[in-house]
C-alpha cells in the first residue's frame, strides 16, 4: 500500500514517531518536486495538527507554524 495515499497510515507512523522521540516538533512525509507532502506538527495547545498547504511561486515568505509549501 502506498502510505502516501493512506492518511490512517501516516497519522499512525506520525504518532508513533513523536511518542517515541518526544523532542520531534514536526513529521513530514512526501514526494520531491510533486506537490505531495504531508506535514504534522504539535499546536500550541498541545495537539497535532495538519499542516496546511500554502501556494507560492517565489518562496520567500515567511511561513508561519501550521503552513508549508506544497508547489
Amino acid at each position: 500500500m502506498d502510505v502516501l495515499s493512506s492518511p490512517v497510515m501516516i497519522a499512525d507512523m506520525a504518532t508513533s514517531i513523536f511518542e517515541n522521540c518526544n523532542r520531534v516538533g514536526a513529521v513530514s512525509f512526501g514526494i520531491h518536486q510533486t506537490g505531495i507532502a504531508y506535514t504534522l506538527g504539535w499546536s500550541a495547545d498541545g495537539e497535532w495538527i495538519e499542516f496546511q498547504c500554502q501556494e507560492g511561486n517565489n518562496y520567500t515568505q515567511i511561513l508561519s507554524w501550521g503552513q508549508q509549501y506544497c508547489t
